[in-house]
């Protein structure tokens, strides 16, 4: 499978780095889940993902990552969706696509 690949600039930086979100997702898929059943709105994958690409981009506190997320919503989306190729999490692929718009 080709890797699906997004590019950040950290914060301070001219240089560009490019991540391969295929193996990123794929190992983060291996992170437990200690959510409730409940609770659980996003895949876990997903929300950890986010949260990597903006504190490579500089962001570290919640509110900076959800304004991070939501600046590059479609973008972030769009590639997530490309690398999981997974059809059973499109609806909350698709809500978090509209918590981040």
């Amino acid at each position: 499978m080709d890797a699906i690949t997004f590019t950040v600039t950290p914060r301070g930086s001219t240089q560009s780095l490019t991540i391969d979100l295929t193996a990123l997702l794929s190992r983060l898929q291996t992170v437990p889940d200690q959510r409730k059943r409940r609770g659980v709105r996003y895949p876990l994958p997903v929300l950890l993902t986010v949260a990597v690409l903006a504190k490579l981009c500089g962001d570290s506190h919640v509110y900076a990552i959800a304004d991070w997320a939501q600046a590059r919503a479609a973008e972030v989306s769009k590639q997530v969706v490309q690398a999981r190729r997974l059809d059973e999490h499109r609806p909350a692929l698709e809500r978090l696509d509209r918590f981040l718009s």
